[in-house]
């Protein structure tokens, strides 16, 4: 029986030379994005400032490649007068005047109760958007939806911008110099 030793040459990914230092950066270009780990305290983040205006949901579903959507799962309108509060910054009359005609069809047992929710249209491929509904055309559904959507879109905005701070080439680096990977000369991990 023979043992045969072979001996290799390692380096830091500082020691590679720059074509190899890119296939290595290629190769780990998704590491600190693979779990859901990334967003979690975004998301939670996301749920207590949308807590603060009134809205509760379970989950929120987003992608940011092609399909390039975001939508909360179950959400709920938990208290409509801070909702509408955050849509209008100013005490305008038309808030005051959506307030008072809320509080009114609360009181008045003869009249028709009407309340805002937030429903969630599907489409296919796992797609799917949130809109207001109310049952009364005193409150513009559209109005609140846009808003809805440029809460949602900054949200995302947000996200993406995280996910390309995490997958640019100085947080690869910080990765791998971070857990003391070395490699031998062609960039394959040792």
């Amino acid at each position: 029986m023979k043992t045969i030793k072979k001996t290799f040459k390692v380096f830091n990914f500082k020691e590679l030379n720059e074509e190899v230092k890119e296939k290595v950066l290629e190769k780990f270009r998704f590491v600190n994005v693979e779990s859901d780990d990334w967003y979690e305290f975004l998301i939670e983040d996301f749920k207590e400032k949308l807590n603060k205006i009134g809205i509760d949901f379970k989950n929120v579903y987003f992608s940011l490649d092609r399909d390039n959507y975001i939508y909360l799962d179950k959400p709920r309108i938990t208290d409509e007068e801070k909702f509408i509060l955050s849509i209008y910054t100013d005490e305008s009359q038309k808030n005051q005047k959506i307030l008072k005609e809320l509080e009114k069809n609360k009181e008045d047992e003869e009249e028709e109760d009407y309340s805002l929710s937030i429903e969630t249209q599907y489409y296919g491929g796992g797609t799917a958007k949130n809109y207001i509904s109310c049952n009364t055309d005193k409150i513009n559904e559209e109005e609140y939806t846009e808003y809805l959507d440029n809460i949602l879109n900054d949200f995302k905005k947000q996200l993406s911008i995280y996910y390309e701070e995490l997958t640019e080439d100085k947080a690869i680096i910080d990765f791998i110099e971070g857990n003391d990977f070395e490699f031998l000369e062609n960039g394959e991990q040792f």
